[in-house]
């Protein structure tokens, strides 16, 4: 009975000691706030965006117009300007970090006005994406050196987690999965069709949106039992994937502090990207939506 008393005191005592410590006022959590001394100091705004072209395919694959029709450029200039005031220092693209000096010396070719696309079929793609006609176009108006490649490529077994899938009852699932996708097309080509790249952007970067298409991955989760959770190995691989990304805003800003980097990238990677900036002592997460509403018309 004592030793029962005890417990129960000690458990009265932690509790106590838990509110106690959580009843922090704002000021006194931001200076507890843990600091470094390399802190960086830095804002960051995600730009979600869909591909106007890709190499690769998506889950996802929207049948993209012309985007160097007059119209389409006139919209994308509007773009470029509506972020303009954010005045990025650093801009980071979804190319692959491995291909930074190919890259730059592609932008450097963009800079100087030699670069030709004419001969190649994957410079063409380039040219077309919303690296080059976003990306490129915003550095040069601010007149940047440089532009980063920092996209990071992780191995997630898809084909295994489908097997799975397929061979534990969720062929239902599987069936509403891929209609909700092809419904997504459709709407998108629909938007398409009917909005400004600008409108589609802040769509896009809307919370609705970044929330919806981020649960798209949770629901993967489901795919698992006791002994095997492929659902969750597809899952943590996309999220490594992002911190590895993330990671490399540390490795552009070594050595440097009070930057204003801009991240274009597809939308999928917003909801996980915007989460590890916003929970970061470094970085200081700005909303792009601020910027894009002017193109709300």
């Amino acid at each position: 009975m004592k030793q029962q008393s005890m417990r129960l005191l000690s458990l009265v005592w932690l509790i106590g000691v838990t509110f106690s410590c959580g009843l922090v006022s704002a000021s006194d959590a931001e200076s507890v706030q843990p600091r470094f001394p390399d802190d960086r100091n830095s804002d960051v705004m995600v730009l979600a965006t869909y591909h106007f072209a890709s190499l690769v395919k998506h889950e996802i694959n929207v049948e993209t117009d012309d985007i160097f029709h007059p119209t389409r450029q006139k919209e994308i200039n509007a773009v470029v300007e509506a972020l303009k005031p954010f005045s990025p220092t650093m801009i980071a693209l979804e190319a692959e970090s491995e291909y930074n000096a190919v890259f730059n010396d592609f932008y450097s070719k963009y800079l100087d006005g030699s670069w030709d696309s004419s001969g190649s079929e994957g410079m063409q793609t380039l040219e077309r994406s919303e690296l080059f006609q976003i990306g490129f176009r915003l550095a040069k108006e601010l007149s940047l050196e440089r532009v980063y490649a920092v996209n990071k490529m992780t191995v997630r077994p898809l084909e295994r987690m489908f097997e799975f899938a397929e061979s534990h009852g969720y062929e239902q699932f599987l069936a509403h999965r891929d209609r909700r996708f092809r419904e997504i097309e459709d709407s998108w080509e629909g938007d398409l069709s009917s909005k400004t790249i600008g409108q589609l952007l802040l769509k896009l970067n809307s919370p609705k949106d970044i929330a919806v298409s981020n649960s798209s991955y949770i629901a993967l989760i489901r795919f698992g039992n006791e002994l095997e959770q492929p659902g969750v190995v597809v899952h943590v691989e996309w999220y490594r994937r992002n911190v590895l990304i993330f990671q490399s805003l540390y490795n552009m800003t070594k050595g440097r502090s009070g930057e204003r980097i801009l991240m274009i990238y597809g939308a999928d990677h917003a909801y996980q990207l915007r989460e590890l900036i916003e929970s970061s002592p470094d970085f200081n997460l700005v909303e792009v939506s601020d910027f894009l509403r002017v193109l709300d018309k």
